[in-house]
């Protein structure tokens, strides 16, 4: 005997639309997505944002400071000399150091943003994981329900033929075996569908409003293997890191390159001096080059970074080859579902067929009903390899939308 909860759910999965209302309108994966996509990362989005619209407006600029200078020089047996002043000091450096300065802050941006698309990308993954679990686990109840139904004609005829004395016992216990394990089965599906609502409720709480998940009804072709590459390495995260990565290490290469650099520092600002027995106050100026010294471990630092840079163009195109194969994976798994569903659907409408005429020759004894079971067996069989290829397409579309960054606008 079903529980009640399991009777409504596989007459809800079965196609019963009148019995819902309208706030128990299927969950749609489009859905799903925007309602996850709004839960984690707003605050961060608009803080980078920010920072971006700032770095953006930045310039290469000197470093700005006030600098207090003194300066003694006691001489025995005559009036201390001394010389000090408060400066505002533009020290301009090199341009390397104040353009990896730059660099350096971008590259933390850029990182900044990487590390945003890596985290969504996370949760659209875990979203379609659970939003294709929970299919899976609603075509198994409408599968069940449906086995369920025949399992019941089938014991309700097997009851019948023994009360006229035309069939065996033995029919009645081998029907009533097959129910019950349909409705054991059933009974399973719904526990499995719940735990997976309970999943998908993690990501989405809109998923506890859905009385079922509408599956996607794709019509339009598989994106060709040129525009799929194209778009998947484009929009692809491992990418952005790795550029991101090479942006750093080229960054970084500018700073250690900086202090082989000359540089130049001028301070303007009030001062005071005393030179023998005259002190005057004005203006006190300072201007000062610096030329950096070669040694070997300036140069090994220059190597090293130099050596990071290579290292980084060499992971992004590491990456791009893998975002190549993640996309064309996706793509085959598309195409190699697609094209088996036409010929599932033509052998479980084939099956069913069968299955009716045995149970109808069944009926009149032109049939043992262990031969009823295998055509019903067949028909479980063809249904199940037909959902399993549905929900294969499916999936492999939302993943080749992801790769593609359908699902990142």
């Amino acid at each position: 005997m079903l529980v009640p909860n399991v009777l409504f759910s596989a007459l809800v999965f079965a196609g019963c639309p009148a019995m819902l209302g309208a706030s128990s309108a299927p969950l749609t994966l489009a859905d799903a997505i925007a309602s996850a996509a709004q839960l984690s990362t707003r605050e961060a989005v608009a803080a980078v944002n920010d920072a971006a619209g700032l770095a953006a407006r930045v310039r290469s600029q000197p470093r700005t400071s006030l600098t207090t200078m003194l300066v003694s020089q006691p001489q025995s047996g005559t009036s201390p000399q001394y010389q000090a002043a408060i400066e505002y000091t533009l020290d301009f450096g090199s341009s390397l150091r104040r353009l990896g300065a730059i660099q350096v802050a971008r590259a933390q941006l850029v990182q900044a943003g990487v590390t945003l698309a890596q985290i969504r990308r996370a949760t659209l993954q875990s979203v379609i994981a659970a939003f294709f679990s929970i299919a899976a686990a609603q075509a198994e109840v409408v599968i069940d329900a449906e086995n369920l139904a025949f399992a019941r004609r089938t014991l309700t005829v097997a009851r019948i033929r023994s009360t006229q004395g035309v069939a065996p016992a033995l029919d009645v216990d081998r029907a009533d075996a097959a129910l019950a394990v349909a409705s054991a089965s059933l009974e399973s599906a719904q526990a499995n569908f719940d735990g997976a609502r309970g999943i998908l409720l993690h990501f989405v709480p809109l998923a506890g409003t859905a009385a079922s998940i509408a599956m996607p009804e794709r019509t339009d072709p598989v994106p060709d293997a040129d525009t799929l590459v194209a778009a998947a390495v484009a929009n692809d995260v491992g990418v952005a890191n790795a550029l991101a990565a090479l942006r750093s290490a080229q960054a970084t290469a500018l700073l250690v390159k900086a202090e082989t650099s000359p540089g130049l520092t001028v301070g303007i600002g009030p001062g005071i001096s005393r030179t023998g027995n005259a002190q005057s106050i004005g203006p006190a100026a300072t201007i000062s080059l610096t030329v950096p010294l070669s040694n070997a471990l300036l140069r090994s630092n220059v190597v090293a970074a130099d050596a990071a840079v290579l290292v980084a163009r060499a992971g992004v195109d590491a990456s791009r080859s893998e975002a190549m194969q993640t996309a064309l994976r996706a793509r085959s798994d598309a195409t190699s579902s697609l094209v088996r569903i036409p010929n599932l659907t033509r052998a479980l409408r084939a099956t069913r067929r069968v299955a009716e005429a045995d149970l109808a020759a069944y009926r009149i004894g032109a049939l043992r009903s262990s031969e009823l079971l295998t055509a019903q067996s067949q028909v479980a069989s063809a249904r199940a390899a037909l959902t399993s290829a549905k929900l294969s397409a499916a999936s492999a579309r939302a993943t080749l939308d992801l790769e593609m960054g359908v699902l990142n606008k």
